[in-house]
């Protein structure tokens, strides 16, 4: 007979005494209440699997409580033959057909985990048998982890010497296998693991201390092996490097768990309020997903004194409010880094009032213009080589649109250095703080032999018309020696000096590679090098791409009605309303509908990002005027 599970009262939770036995023995224990930190017991963290329920449990009672084929494997292997261990498993000691009670005890999550003597993080079988040599090795380096390089380029000779094994080593697979199990993924063991005074891991029938794994990984982490080397997946390290840190709101604890899985889309915010101070938001399953990501946005708007949020938002089908993420899914966002650099609104975060009433987000805000013209967006779905080709073409287009709605020329280098701080939104792939025009003025004649350099390569390969391409790689190329000219007046420098050699050295080769003769690949490799003169050390011939790749791939050049250009998202179509929201980092794309206003995404407007609207607007006596209200549906 199934378990009959007894209604809790408030404070308290059930424990499960799991009963020794041999491995062959079918699982038992005695499940009983107790006041909650009252009670001495391990918490058991685990993906719950296959939910089939297909395994069995017998209590004392006579009852049957059916569970995973994942939770029988951990309490398998976590019976002890000779006395019983007391354990807190949510599968089992919450009544997960009740709602009522699974809202009460998740809101006490947090204590519930805070309290146990320890966590067992089980993180499966060890099918293939590796996790004794991935502890082992993880041992060994955990205990001089101080002691091993951390800048050198790592290869097999330094490994050696360092007393690591090479990189092909069944070693360091063993590891990498470890740090992409799927128990890292699941939202829940955040938490659990957080907020653990003590935690042991459990792979198999090994396990370590956790500590001793989190030192190795912090180590992989801040050191070479991810900066210098692929011997260990960064996105494994900084998934599992989350659950070293203690502190943060919300917001942040959503920002680093955003590719985490959680089986009810609920639980993504569920299962982190156990690590926040504010308690504004309770647990109840009764709500659907879109009343509990609502209630989580509305809390970080007002928390955080910015709209930071609503960066986070994709175009959302109707049946869902335009401003309420589903966080998860997110892209790269313009406020994602440097987020001083963009403010255009300046203003005191008290004069921004914000207001949520069911579904519609009220905010104050002033209107930039309406889009007149739009660009093509990239093709996500495009191979590697198709994405270069397609970002050539790309920022073609956008030099078209811009000259001939302003009526100017490319060859005049204020126009290009609007289009080309627009095009890669104002930003670099460093998280400093540089101001964009000063990046955008020393990096321009880089940029227009880039330019060049990629025409040369279209041409070659006949990506693009010989005839019209040839014509803009001149205009590029001397717009290129132009720049340089007027820097050699300002400086005698050696670097300078070694910077004309090496330009003239990459006329030469952009002008073989023009030529009809078959391309040498030698004669390519000093182009590429000549170029990365320009570039610095440690960056490619792509780099401005890659710019473009971090901040613009999502989104799609537009010039607004009084000329302005922007980088605005996939979605907008000419009409649509770019607006500064009181309160926002950057400007946002708003799309007018008979109720109100639906949110498409976020954009870059060039000579709009650091409140120079507004303060126009204030000289002139003009911003009450100017503002308006827009309800977000």
């Amino acid at each position: 007979m199934d378990h009959r599970y007894k209604r809790l009262l408030p404070g308290t939770i059930r424990l499960l005494s799991l009963l020794p036995g041999q491995e062959c023995e079918p699982l038992s224990g005695r499940i009983f209440v107790a006041p909650v930190g009252e009670s001495s017991y391990e918490a058991l963290s685990y993906v719950w699997g296959n939910p089939s329920f297909d395994q069995e449990l017998k209590c004392e009672c006579g009852d049957v409580i059916k569970i995973t084929p994942s939770l029988a494997g951990a309490l398998i292997r976590l019976r002890n033959p000779r006395r019983a261990r007391t354990l807190w498993i949510d599968q089992i000691c919450i009544n997960q057909g009740d709602e009522k009670e699974r809202s009460s005890q998740v809101n006490m999550m947090g204590r519930i985990y805070e309290s146990a003597i320890r966590v067992v993080m089980w993180l499966g079988d060890d099918a293939a048998e590796e996790a004794q040599v991935a502890f082992n090795f993880i041992q060994e380096i955990a205990g001089r982890a101080d002691q091993i390089f951390d800048e050198t380029p790592v290869t097999d000779q330094v490994l050696l010497e360092n007393g690591l094994p090479e990189k092909q080593s069944s070693k360091w697979s063993s590891m990498r296998n470890l740090l992409s199990l799927p128990y890292w993924d699941r939202i829940w063991i955040v938490q659990e693991v957080v907020l653990a005074p003590d935690a042991i891991t459990c792979w198999g029938r090994e396990e370590i201390p956790w500590k001793q794994l989190w030192t190795v990984v912090k180590w992989a982490y801040s050191g070479s092996l991810t900066k210098r080397s692929t011997i260990i997946d960064n996105g494994s390290l900084v998934k599992i490097g989350s659950l070293g840190l203690s502190q943060g709101s919300l917001w942040d604890w959503l920002i680093r768990t955003k590719n985490r899985k959680a089986t009810d889309e609920r639980d993504r915010i569920y299962g982190l309020l156990g690590l926040i101070e504010e308690k504004a938001l309770i647990v109840d399953y009764s709500k659907q997903p879109v009343e509990v990501f609502r209630d989580a946005a509305a809390l970080i708007l007002r928390g955080e004194g910015n709209l930071d949020v609503l960066s986070k938002v994709h175009f959302t089908p109707n049946d869902w409010p335009s401003w309420i993420p589903n966080w998860h899914d997110w892209d790269n966002t313009l406020t994602s880094k440097r987020t001083q650099v963009f403010q255009p609104d300046t203003r005191p975060v008290t004069e921004k009032p914000i207001s949520v009433d069911g579904m519609v987000l009220s905010l104050a805000g002033v209107e930039l213009g309406l889009v007149q013209i739009i660009g093509q967006s990239l093709d996500l779905s495009q191979n590697e080589k198709e994405h270069r080709i397609n970002f050539i073409e790309r920022f073609k287009e956008a030099c078209s649109l811009a000259a001939i709605s302003s009526g100017r020329r490319l060859t005049d280098q204020s126009l290009l250095k609007e289009i080309i701080r627009t095009f890669l939104c104002g930003i670099t792939s460093e998280a400093d703080a540089l101001d964009c025009m000063t990046w955008v003025n020393e990096n321009f004649l880089v940029f227009a032999q880039y330019w060049a350099f990629c025409m040369c390569l279209c041409i070659r390969y006949g990506y693009l018309n010989a005839q019209s391409a040839l014509g803009e790689y001149l205009i590029f190329s001397e717009i290129a020696f132009s720049a340089y000219q007027n820097a050699q007046k300002q400086s005698t420098s050696d670097t300078l000096k070694q910077h004309s050699n090496s330009l003239n050295e990459w006329r030469e080769w952009t002008e073989t590679i023009l030529s009809p003769h078959q391309l040498d690949e030698d004669v390519f490799e000093k182009a590429v090098n000549s170029l990365c003169v320009y570039m610095g050390s440690s960056t490619t011939p792509w780099g401005f791409q890659e710019q473009y790749w971090y901040s613009g791939r999502t989104k799609r050049f537009f010039i607004l009605e009084n000329g302005s250009f922007g980088m605005g998202p996939i979605q907008m179509l000419k009409g649509d309303r770019v607006v500064i929201l009181f309160g926002g980092k950057v400007p946002y794309c708003l799309r007018q509908t008979p109720t109100g206003y639906r949110l498409i995404g976020e954009c870059y407007v060039d000579q709009a990002m650091t409140g120079e609207t507004i303060e126009i607007l204030r000289k002139r006596w003009a911003l009450l005027e100017a503002t308006q209200k827009f309800e977000l549906i």
